[in-house]
């Protein structure tokens, strides 16, 4: 079991809409990493349950994996996890949406959305996979559950920089190593 006090020191600042990332110390997670040439290999987003935390306090994660998207502990998820994890805050200016961000989390959870395997090896394969929303890869889901809940609000700011991320995506599908390079989060913090 993995020592998760770098967690536990981040865990209370950990918000709905945050992404998790991920780099496994897999043969999958290797072969990713050293096609998009970077250090994460899968993305995840975090979701908070405020309604239940004096009953049951977690945070938990939505991610695109093999079976489709599902809700894991994020804990437990670090405790078995073979390799490093990484915790990069939203933007102060996602504070108003992030519920509604969670929402769309929660929505497409809910719809038994496939995992895009087609989109993750063989779009990616050649630059990024086409944006598929019957279909959803990890970092392909985080990225329309933030751009759905922005376009379905007024700010400005917050759909330019949607705009700007689409224009750094070509209006493509974010590989993991896209997330940093959008301008909607903070520096990444380390937290296994």
């Amino acid at each position: 079991m993995n020592n998760l006090s770098d967690y536990y020191m981040a865990r209370d600042r950990i918000r709905t809409g945050d992404p998790i990332q991920f780099a496994s110390n897999s043969l999958v997670g290797n072969i990713i990493r050293w096609w998009t040439k970077a250090d994460v290999n899968h993305t995840a987003m975090a979701i908070r349950f405020k309604d239940y935390e004096s009953e049951i306090d977690r945070v938990f994660v939505i991610e695109a994996l093999e079976h489709g998207l599902q809700l894991s502990s994020l804990s437990e998820k670090l405790k078995k996890h073979k390799g490093q994890a990484y915790w990069l805050p939203l933007r102060e200016d996602f504070n108003s949406i992030r519920k509604k961000i969670g929402a769309k989390g929660l929505l497409h959870l809910g719809n038994r959305i496939k995992y895009d395997y087609e989109g993750c090896l063989l779009g990616n394969t050649f630059g990024r996979a086409k944006k598929d929303a019957d279909k959803l890869f990890c970092s392909e889901a985080f990225w329309l559950f933030v751009e759905s809940a922005v376009l379905e609000c007024p700010d400005r700011t917050l759909q330019e920089m949607i705009i700007h991320g689409n224009n750094y995506l070509n209006n493509e599908a974010p590989t993991p190593a896209d997330i940093k390079h959008l301008g909607i989060t903070k520096a990444r913090i380390q937290i296994l």
